[in-house]
This record gives C-alpha cells, sequence and structure tokens, in this order.
C-alpha cells in the first residue's frame, strides 16, 4: 500500500486551493467575447448657458431630424426620438456591440427658467444643438388702473 507522508498532503491541499483561486480569478476576469453597450441608450448632452440663453448640445449621430421631438417643461429640455438601424435585414455576426438602436429619451435640467415658446434648435454632423432664451425675471410691468 502507498502511504504519502502528511506534509506531502497538506502542500497537495495548499496547491489545490491556490489552483482553484487562480482559477476563479481567470474565469471571472476574461473579457466575453462579445461586449455589450449599457441598456439604458441616452444620447451624450453638454449644457451651457450664456448671458442671454441656455445651450443644450446633443450628440445624435444617425438620428433624422424628423424622427425627434423635444419639449420644454419646468426648466426641464426632454429629448426624445428614434435611431434606425441602417441594415436590419442583414444577418450580422457581432464581435462588439456599442452603438444602440431603436427609442431613446433623454431629460436634461436646465440651470435657469427659460422661455419654451422662444426656443429654436439646429442639427448639424450628428449634433443637434438647441437655443434656449433664458425667461425674463423680476420683469418691470407698468398696470394701468381702469375707472368703473
Amino acid at each position: 500500500m502507498l502511504s504519502l507522508r502528511q506534509d506531502w498532503l497538506d502542500h497537495l491541499g495548499a496547491m489545490q486551493q491556490e489552483m482553484e483561486r487562480f482559477l476563479e480569478h481567470f474565469s471571472s476576469s476574461k473579457p466575453p467575447s462579445v461586449r455589450f453597450s449599457s441598456r439604458a441608450w441616452q444620447p451624450a448632452a453638454d449644457i451651457y448657458e450664456t448671458e442671454e440663453e441656455v445651450v443644450a448640445i446633443i450628440e445624435l449621430a444617425g438620428v433624422a431630424s424628423q424622427d425627434l421631438q423635444l419639449v420644454v417643461q419646468n426648466n426641464v429640455l426632454i429629448i426624445s426620438g428614434q435611431r434606425e438601424d441602417k441594415h436590419p435585414e442583414c444577418r450580422k455576426s457581432y464581435c462588439q456591440m456599442e452603438v444602440s438602436w431603436g427609442p431613446f429619451q433623454r431629460a436634461l435640467p436646465l440651470p435657469c427658467p427659460v422661455d419654451g415658446d422662444a426656443a429654436r434648435a439646429e442639427a448639424h454632423e450628428g449634433l443637434l444643438e438647441v437655443f434656449l432664451p433664458k425667461a425674463k425675471e423680476n420683469q418691470v410691468r407698468k398696470v394701468t388702473v381702469k375707472e368703473r
């Protein structure tokens, strides 16, 4: 019968634990064969203000202007729309998948009250620029008194 010394058994047990720890680390740190972007598709945006207006720049490459809706409500700019897949009928085998297709919505809080009725928007080279004039606050209005 084969007999092993106790210290060898201890070393084998420690090696087995180290090997299991290594394999666990290796399998968990290996990148997946296909990478996906985050599920929620929201376009990137910048917002800045000048003395007269608030300007929002939204990155919307591949989104047609007619597929966009802009709403200003309670000092929040809401952009929604859809980016259509340019080749939906083509059979594809992805290696990396980061460009999001389909509907999107983004609500952007504005830094100050704006006049939504006077807003204007321009699309150029994949960027949408929305110009929102600041609301006239503390505007002095003359009120006339009528006699009855």
